[in-house]
């Protein structure tokens, strides 16, 4: 892991990760889809296609972002932005326009989208 790197500046206190893969990359045509609830380009069975959706979902409630390179035949390369954590009322941690409440439930719903 690296932190973010030639992909400008953070906004003030924001924190990046990236994970890069050596991996197969992702085909152009399927990138557009890839944070979409159950895209899947792996054979039935093998995969929800709730990975990456879920991912973003639980990113977002944070005040996030995911950010994806990729290059087919060379890996990807996944980034996460999360804005600096600022304490709020009653001392619960803030991030981005939202309060944190734990909830995966309310994350896993949004992400299906279906639930």
């Amino acid at each position: 892991m690296h932190l973010r790197e030639g992909m400008g500046d953070l906004p003030g206190g924001a924190v990046a990760v990236s994970v890069t893969d050596t991996g197969c990359g992702i085909r152009p045509d399927a990138l557009s889809s890839i944070f979409d609830p159950f895209f899947t380009t792996k054979e039935p069975g093998k995969g929800t296609g709730l990975g990456l959706s879920v991912s973003r979902a639980i990113v977002e409630a944070a005040g996030g972002e995911i950010v994806v390179a990729s290059d087919e035949g060379k890996g990807s390369t996944f980034t996460v932005i999360l804005p600096e954590a600022r304490k709020g009322a009653g001392g619960r941690r803030r991030r981005g326009g939202g309060w944190l409440t734990g909830s995966w439930w309310w994350m896993t719903k949004r992400a299906c989208g279906t639930c």
